[in-house]
């Protein structure tokens, strides 16, 4: 577990299940663009995973709960790897009645230190889309900037959008 003034992260806990499936499943946000560029969620396989993992102890953590600072579980962290393990990826998400709230960047900010501690890695990408505005906010305000564009990746209620990589390296996280 670790923590700052506004946040706490921690592993999974039976009681979280039902969060995910209300907010991935029952009440879903009718403006949510945190899907994958290939556009192939599975919610329902997402949740079985998670139940599979509760109470399992990790080195490393790539998936932590957010817990606001009443300890009411708002959300999640999670981190991955892509191109063949060279570059380590970060993700966020918390329900938009969470959102706005400085919540995000504390949790964020506080993982991605997580990250670099227990990584050897010079810099930590994100990846989102081009209308997913939230995390571009978030995004560059911690100091991520704009590593790649991958043009018209996905479709999405008649919408194009494009691939967005963000990156940041540790020297400049540290110094922010």
């Amino acid at each position: 577990m670790i923590a700052n003034k506004r946040v706490t992260l921690r592993p999974i806990k039976h009681q979280d299940i039902a969060d995910y499936r209300r907010w991935l499943i029952d009440e879903p946000s009718p403006n949510d663009l945190d899907v994958s560029w290939d556009g192939d969620d599975d919610d329902e396989a997402y949740i079985q995973s998670l139940h599979n993992s509760v109470g399992k102890q990790r080195d490393i953590y790539y998936h932590l709960e957010v817990d606001d600072e009443e300890g009411q579980h708002i959300g999640w962290v999670s981190a991955y790897f892509m191109d063949e393990r060279t570059k380590l990826c970060v993700g966020i998400d918390l329900p938009a009645a969470q959102q706005r709230k400085g919540y995000g960047e504390s949790a964020l900010t506080l993982y991605i230190a997580y990250l670099f501690d227990h990584h050897d890695v010079d810099m930590i990408y994100t990846n989102t889309l081009s209308g997913n505005e939230a995390m571009i906010r978030l995004a560059e305000k911690i100091g991520f900037t704009v590593k790649h564009v991958a043009p018209s990746v996905i479709t999405l209620r008649g919408q194009v959008y494009d691939g967005l990589r963000f990156g940041i390296e540790r020297e400049m996280f540290f110094e922010r």
